[in-house]
């Protein structure tokens, strides 16, 4: 969807404040300066990034490809420590499942960066362990960094994984599969779904954060659509799954710009 050039510009203005905002914040600051010192990416090359991966969304501009960067990584760690964001939101309720189902093992599939709540659950429950499994080799060197820099005691307990879900192969047993805003990236996500739920073992969950949102507004982002919750419910059910639990998160017009070039979503969370 076009935007116009007063729209943004005004969207660039509050993205460039909402860095700096983030970059001062006592928590979310030193751990961003943090990475981007042990990668060798600078706050203008974080800005730039930011600006891209919502305005260039806006303009139907930004690809998976564009993932691969190691900039890019960081913008996604980025949007996850802004504070008010639907991604802290989104993120809370992975963690809230997780304490209640309590796996020895989980793997995130299509991570991008470590989820935060990552390391809360491993340092909740001390024998479990997480294998984080992504296509591209730049999300490990990234979440190598952020969990040495924030907890790297649990570097031990974290697996990494080359893997694409294109190839639509079995990823290996787990207690609990994540696919948090990343199965939809994949190129035919209801067989991929339906090649794990058949193959995966008896009393396996799966968690889901399903954008909920027209698939045209990312058009070769994006494979599958969901236009509103029982749509999501319908395909998770469909590929053979039983829903356990669920949660809404909605994206906060205050920080979460992209509402604003008209992409709209909501993300049900499904256990």
């Amino acid at each position: 969807m076009p935007i116009d050039n007063q729209l943004r510009k005004r969207i660039r203005n509050d993205l460039l404040q909402l860095v700096d905002n983030t970059l001062t914040d006592k928590s979310a600051g030193p751990k961003i300066k943090g990475l981007l010192e042990d990668t060798g990416i600078s706050i203008d090359e974080l800005r730039r990034e930011v600006l891209a991966y919502t305005l260039a969304k806006g303009l139907d501009e930004y690809k998976n490809e564009q993932y691969r960067k190691i900039v890019a990584k960081i913008t996604l760690h980025f949007h996850n420590l802004v504070k008010g964001t639907y991604h802290q939101k989104r993120h809370g309720l992975v963690l809230s499942f997780l304490n209640k189902v309590r796996p020895k093992h989980l793997m995130d599939i299509g991570y991008g960066v470590p989820g935060p709540y990552l390391i809360p659950y491993l340092q909740s429950n001390q024998e479990a362990t997480a294998t984080l499994a992504d296509q591209d080799p730049s999300a490990e060197e990234v979440a190598r960094k952020i969990i040495s820099n924030e907890a790297p005691e649990l570097l031990r307990r974290v697996k990494f994984a080359v893997y694409n879900m294109d190839t639509q192969e079995y990823p290996g047993d787990a207690d609990v599969y994540l696919f948090l805003d990343s199965i939809e990236h994949t190129k035919n996500p209801t067989e991929y779904l339906k090649m794990i739920v058949k193959k995966s073992r008896a009393g396996t969950y799966f968690i889901f954060s399903i954008p909920i949102c027209k698939m045209r507004d990312l058009e070769g982002f994006h494979y599958d659509e969901w236009l509103n919750d029982e749509d999501a419910r319908k395909w998770l059910r469909n590929a053979g799954l039983k829903i356990v639990e669920e949660g809404l998160a909605f994206p906060n017009p205050a920080v979460d710009y992209f509402l604003e070039v008209g992409i709209t979503s909501a993300n049900l969370e499904a256990v």
